[in-house]
């Protein structure tokens, strides 16, 4: 069994975190392929560094950010997450925004707006689009794309269009 650290990365308050989460390789692979498996790689990382009891958490008190108390600044009970994925990058990496709320029902119904603005109107459970470095293609299949073989960043559709790219993207792809 083959294991991959992912990395979590999440800035809070200022302060940036970083953590690994390690993996099964089978299981990253069926998530690139498959939306409801990437979905619970999200949540499953999400919540274990961001929860009520999560190291971010404990770091120190936090406040609410939700902003619907006016001038009071309650307590923060725990973090409203809106995860980032980037699994299918070298190293595969999530970066997350938490925001700390109290338990305040209508705090954390504005979070998760907020959060919504971030992510996309489909929120966390949105299909992932791959994206063409040339032509922009689009496509929720990752298999219908290659990386760059040099830097594992850009995707391409077909070798037409890494070719005809290849002129703007080896000044960033092949820095010294």
């Amino acid at each position: 069994m083959s294991i991959v650290n992912v990395q979590y990365e999440a800035n809070l308050d200022g302060e940036k975190f970083q953590y690994l989460f390690p993996i099964e390789t089978s299981r990253l692979q069926r998530a690139l392929a498959n939306v409801n498996e990437h979905t619970a790689i999200l949540r499953e990382v999400a919540g274990k560094f961001g929860a009520r009891d999560g190291p971010m958490m404990q770091a120190k008190p936090r406040v609410c950010k939700a902003q619907w108390h006016g001038a009071e600044n309650p307590a923060a009970t725990q973090l409203v997450c809106s995860p980032m994925s980037y699994l299918d990058r070298e190293p595969p990496m999530i970066v997350d925004f938490p925001m700390p709320v109290c338990g305040n029902p209508m705090c954390e119904q504005g979070a998760h707006a907020v959060m919504q603005q971030v992510s996309g109107p489909e929120g966390i459970g949105a299909k992932q689009r791959w994206v063409c470095s040339h032509c922009e293609k689009s496509s929720e299949v990752r298999a219908d794309f290659a990386n760059c073989a040099a830097c594992k960043v850009e995707l391409y559709c077909n070798r037409e269009c890494q070719k005809a790219h290849w002129k703007l993207h080896k000044k960033k792809c092949c820095k010294p």
